[in-house]
């Protein structure tokens, strides 16, 4: 996959336009269906020479694809830009290369934390149980005593909230895109 960066430094002057015109230029370019999404981001250095620099991360379908916009429509789209912003712009454009590309799956974690959950449910019943069972106790014997009449309180909330969880469980899905 090619990345097809641009980067842009914006005089102050033409910003809040300049911002407003790319939002409306980006999903040109992606109409032209030579890439698959883009990104735009704010460079968060200083330039020395003022103004705010942004890049915008195009991602190509392919090389080939790539090569079809810079051919059928990178001068056309440009032209506006520069017809608009003309020495208020400075732009440089980047290929890069996605050699490889990571991420968490956050599902992956999720599935496991609801296997271990249903696969220890008969203790967390049992725990359930036993913590409204000692909140009633410790409350009951403990009445017009602070704290232990609100620890009483709290014990047998959570437990009866353990006890909810339990009879909403469900056997997990084998899935992780689920």
């Amino acid at each position: 996959m090619i990345i097809y960066n641009v980067t842009i430094n914006i005089d102050d002057s033409v910003h809040d336009e300049w911002l407003f015109w790319i939002k409306e230029h980006i999903p040109q370019v992606l109409a032209t269906g030579k890439f698959v999404d883009a990104k735009l981001t704010k460079v968060l250095v200083e330039e020395d020479l003022g103004g705010t620099t942004y890049s915008v991360q195009y991602k190509a379908h392919s090389r080939e694809a790539l090569d079809a916009y810079y051919a059928e429509d990178a001068e056309r789209l440009r032209a506006d830009g520069l017809k608009r912003f003309a020495d208020k712009m400075l732009a440089f454009r980047t290929e890069l290369e996605v050699i490889d590309e990571y991420s968490v799956n956050f599902n992956l974690l999720k599935m496991a934390i609801n296997q271990k959950i249903y696969n220890n449910r008969k203790a967390l019943r049992i725990i359930s149980v036993l913590m409204m069972f000692i909140g009633v106790i410790v409350a009951y014997f403990c009445y017009d005593s602070e704290p232990w009449e609100t620890i009483g309180g709290f014990m047998c909330g959570l437990g009866f909230a353990f006890f909810i969880i339990f009879v909403s469980l469900k056997q997990p899905k084998n899935n992780p895109n689920s």
